[in-house]
């Protein structure tokens, strides 16, 4: 009779304690299933948006491994680089989209365009190594709008991996404005900073230049 009192006493703590917390025990376990679940739920979501971007993306730079575009290959950049701007705003994807566009305005001859494009990217949240394709694609831009002194500013910055190339840039413009002198160092600086990257090299043309401009020079003097 004892044991059978002492567990009565026990089956009456335990209703007493399920009376107490039963329900906010249910509502706890409910809730840290449904915050797993939803954790789970947007980290696959997540996942499959990258994934998305990434595919969108892969079109993309397919499409821009081509030389020279058709005009329906170059609407075919442009739709796909306003999904990847207004789907992955903010993203490394974005960026690469703006820059696409970009090419193919200036391919077109549309300088303004090109230039909006890429002021657009200036203001963004980007790597170090972005940014300064950003300006150097935008100092190209300017050249080719004539505007030297907005151009050589874009080239002022930290130009990382493009020191060469925004050197070799940096000498196009300056002798575009007749500053020989300055254009050559320029052009020599390009020629001292080539990277081990061919990619990243200055153009084969630079020694041409660099030829053009010490003849100019002794032809003045």
């Amino acid at each position: 009779m004892e044991d059978f009192r002492t567990e009565e006493e026990q089956i009456e703590a335990i209703k007493r304690w399920w009376d107490e917390n039963g329900k906010s025990t249910i509502v706890a376990i409910v809730l840290a299933v449904a915050v797993s679940f939803g954790w789970r739920y947007w980290q696959d979501q997540q996942q499959a948006h990258k994934e998305a971007g990434s595919m969108v993306y892969a079109q993309l730079l397919e499409l821009l491994s081509e030389p020279q575009l058709s005009a329906e290959q170059q609407a075919n950049v442009s739709n796909l680089s306003a999904q990847l701007q207004k789907e992955h705003s903010g993203s490394g994807y974005a960026v690469l989209a703006g820059l696409a566009s970009a090419r193919v305005a200036m391919d077109n001859n549309d300088f303004d365009a090109a230039a909006a494009q890429l002021s657009s990217l200036q203001g963004t949240n980007l790597s170090k190594e972005l940014a300064a394709l950003v300006n150097i694609r935008l100092a190209k831009v300017l050249f080719s709008q004539q505007k030297y002194d907005e151009a050589i500013k874009t080239l002022g910055g930290d130009m990382q991996k493009f020191t060469a190339q925004s050197a070799e840039l940096r000498g196009d413009i300056l002798a575009a404005q007749g500053d020989g002198a300055a254009a050559q160092a320029a052009y020599q600086e390009a020629q001292a900073s080539g990277g081990a990257d061919g990619m990243l090299q200055p153009s084969p043309l630079l020694r041409i230049k660099l030829e053009s401009i010490a003849s100019a020079a002794g032809d003045q003097g």
